[in-house]
């Protein structure tokens, strides 16, 4: 004689149903949640390599998701799946040193000049640096003066010690 099936309960099928919605939902949310993370530390890393502080070589790696799977007593539940919840985004580049301007007075760490005419923009706090004749020089872009009164503020440039590398 055949081995008979257990026939499960109608209640217990409706359970067994409305936890494989929930533990699918719950994958859904955990997964976003990852992804959201992830994205958020990889950009911050992101703008410290194109800052120039960090180097590119250690880039955050997406973590591994979640399943929805299905038991063999058809319960429904959520495991660690060895997949990444996403996918790598591009590594950004680090900037190249650009060649001092012309004309420009090279300091020692800790002094400052103004920028010369017609040399690049840079945003307050940005490290940069340019290529010498004698190696790389670091400055860090500062506004100073007066904060309420931007007719008598102005940008300096300050120079500062090579970042460290890890």
């Amino acid at each position: 004689m055949a081995p008979q099936t257990p026939t499960i309960p109608t209640w217990t099928q409706a359970a067994m149903d409305a936890t494989k919605a929930m533990v699918a939902n719950e994958v859904t949310l955990l997964n976003n949640n990852l992804v959201a993370q992830f994205n958020q530390g990889f950009d911050n890393w992101a703008q410290a390599v194109m800052n120039g502080t960090i180097p590119n070589t250690n880039p955050p790696q997406p973590p591994t998701g979640y399943a929805a799977m299905m038991g063999d007593d058809g319960w429904a539940y959520i495991a660690k799946c060895a997949s990444p919840v996403c996918a790598m985004p591009p590594i950004p580049a680090v900037p190249q040193p650009a060649q001092t301007p012309t004309g420009v007075f090279i300091p020692a760490i800790g002094q400052s000049i103004d920028p010369p005419v017609g040399a690049p923009s840079y945003p307050d706090g940005q490290v940069f640096s340019f290529l010498t004749a004698t190696g790389t020089v670091y400055f860090i872009a500062e506004t100073v003066g007066n904060p309420f009164s931007p007719t008598l503020t102005k940008n300096i440039w300050t120079r500062v010690a090579a970042p460290a590398t890890s």
